[in-house]
């Protein structure tokens, strides 16, 4: 006889005995619903301890992975009764604050939004997400880990070296930028909100890094100058980096360059210091005007012709009777001979203001005096007139130019430039012509001009190219000549944006102020011959993403530049590093105490 009391229901692998409550009791036959009930007990019993788990493991994932970070705070009070946390610790807690906590807050920026813990934490009574590496639920590598911290503080050694300082270690480091609006401020405040130990403010007196779209003089004005500071280079420091083998994520474009060298260090302190992102004299650079008299007396100087880097170029001042404008009249009818017997020549020029403008405003081109003529002669401003370049380089029948970006630093006095090897083509939207001097779809590649046109995005995401869409069309286009744009075209580019800032660099920060950044954007024509040629130099680059690859460059570069400047004088708290997503792509061209002092001695 079969006993009522046995089971005959096998345990299925992972189930308990008490599971099976329909086919065994102690109680004789039970009710269903009974039973029904019990299981469904048990079940949110597991459920609800498996959440509690989840929830604190969500939060600490949180907390590392996301700009929140713990701020001294004031005590918060719980409202959840059902929490674990103890609102009135034992004795021997309240010896070790450090066990156990009561209340914490969690601020992201300067919002303030509280996070209630619905558990206890053996946690310092300040969270940091370096702290909570530590903690047993946390799968973090301890060695990968500390390779990070130890690459970041071999990059900030790296860089500071080369300005003359040393920064010391923070504990809770807490720094605030003053972000202007205009030109994708919102990207610059994405890349800043990556790093946690920064908060945006307000109002630029309190801001330790001021960014604006345009030069600010007053800010400037408050920056202390460093014109008395002579600094001694450290020869055994710059052997040594330059000896290491354990360089990483694009190190040596920086101390493997020519131009590195390590200065003796003075005490930097983070939190009494001030940086802009603009250069105070900057426009010896960025106006057209004040760039091709620099390169020319530049140029001059070491006894090379001006107009092998730059087109033809007459900068004038006063209307028709400046002798500049008498000086062009010469070469414009020099030029009108040499048409008659070449009809393929047009006897193109481009006229453009002299200063304090970009994005194409203003910019005309021109095939008869009479025009040029009227239009210097209306104005306030100065005038650029420069050779229309009547054989540029096309791709499929349109006009392109190649914007690449340089980074100049004025750190402790001392000035430093970088070259970023990525850029990017802007093409026009419209076939070139010369017949159509005022169709500027065809003459002109700004964005702000081309966005407007039917055509525009029809050839290209955005009308933008990569460099590797440039040399896979020059492979396909011209495979008999071979043309590598990497090691061809992109050395001379590199070469002339390292002479603009040899050119300008006892100019642009005469002052020496303490702390300044800038990053300009560069354009350059390629003409038939695949020669670049320099057209000009912009303070406002543009940091719109207007395009899929514009969406990875430029954040990139921007990113690229806050490390180089931001992360090394204004270091983040002990116990946490900046990682590197990617290479640095900034390859050091100029210090001021290398190409300098050379300029000096000649």
């Amino acid at each position: 006889m079969k006993n009522r009391y046995s089971s005959n229901t096998k345990l299925s692998p992972g189930k308990r005995e008490s599971d099976n409550i329909s086919t065994r009791t102690l109680c004789g036959s039970v009710e269903p619903s009974v039973i029904a009930k019990t299981k469904r007990d048990i079940s949110a019993k597991r459920v609800q301890k498996k959440l509690e788990k989840d929830n604190i493991f969500s939060l600490e994932q949180s907390l590392q992975f996301s700009p929140l970070r713990s701020v001294k705070s004031s005590i918060l009070k719980t409202s959840e009764r059902e929490s674990r946390i103890s609102t009135n610790p034992s004795a021997s807690q309240a010896k070790s604050p450090g066990n156990y906590i009561s209340y914490i807050r969690f601020t992201k920026n300067s919002s303030q939004k509280a996070i209630k813990l619905s558990s206890p934490c053996n946690s310092p009574k300040f969270l940091s997400p370096a702290s909570l590496t530590t903690r047993k639920l946390q799968k973090t590598n301890p060695k990968r880990t500390k390779n990070r911290v130890e690459d970041d503080k071999l990059w900030r050694k790296l860089i500071n070296n080369s300005n003359g300082i040393e920064t010391q270690g923070i504990f809770f480091a807490n720094y605030s930028i003053y972000i202007g609006k205009g030109n994708n401020s919102n990207l610059v405040k994405k890349t800043i909100q990556s790093r946690n130990w920064w908060t945006v403010t307000e109002f630029k007196e309190k801001a330790n890094f001021v960014w604006t779209q345009w030069k600010d003089k007053p800010f400037l004005g408050t920056l202390q100058c460093a014109t008395d500071k002579n600094h001694k280079v450290d020869a055994v420091a710059s052997l040594c980096v330059k000896s290491a083998q354990n360089l990483i994520s694009g190190m040596s474009l920086i101390a493997n360059s020519h131009s590195y060298v390590s200065l003796a260090t003075e005490k930097f302190i983070p939190e009494m210091s001030k940086l802009h992102n603009k250069i105070e004299f900057n426009h010896f650079l960025s106006n057209k005007k004040d760039l091709f008299l620099t390169m020319k007396a530049y140029y001059n100087s070491i006894g090379v012709d001006v107009f092998e880097k730059v087109p033809l170029t007459f900068n004038v001042s006063i209307g028709e009777v400046d002798p500049e404008f008498l000086a062009f009249n010469e070469k414009f009818f020099e030029f009108e001979r040499y048409k008659e017997i070449h009809p393929n020549f047009q006897n193109l020029w481009i006229i453009k203001p002299g200063e304090f403008t970009n994005r194409g405003q203003g910019i005309k081109v021109c095939k008869t005096l009479e025009e040029i003529t009227a239009l210097v002669t209306v104005s306030e401003h100065t005038f650029i007139i420069q050779k229309y370049i009547e054989n540029p380089l096309l791709i499929t029948k349109r006009k392109f130019d190649i914007r690449c970006y340089s980074l100049v630093t004025c750190i402790n006095g001392v000035i430093q430039g970088y070259f970023y090897l990525d850029g990017y083509l802007r093409t026009t939207s419209h076939e070139f012509t010369m017949k159509d001097t005022n169709n500027l779809y065809i003459h002109l590649t700004n964005d702000a001009i081309q966005k407007h046109s039917k055509e525009y995005g029809r050839f290209e995401n955005g009308n933008k190219l990569s460099y590797k869409d440039f040399q896979r069309y020059l492979e396909r286009r011209f495979p008999e000549k071979k043309i590598n744009f990497y090691s061809e075209i992109l050395p001379k580019i590199k070469e002339i944006v390292r002479e603009t800032i040899l050119a300008s660099y006892k100019k642009i920060d005469t002052n020496r102020r303490l702390n300044c950044m800038e990053i300009f954007g560069y354009d350059f024509m390629i003409d038939r011959n695949f020669k670049p040629w320099l057209i000009e130099v912009n303070t406002n680059p543009c940091l719109e993403l207007s395009s899929k690859y514009l969406s990875v460059i430029i954040p990139s570069m921007l990113d690229n530049a806050f490390k180089i400047v931001l992360d090394c004088i204004f270091p983040p708290p002990i116990g946490e590093y900046i990682e590197f997503p990617q290479e640095n792509r900034f390859e050091l061209i100029f210090h001021e105490y290398v190409e300098g002092n050379k300029v000096e001695e000649t």
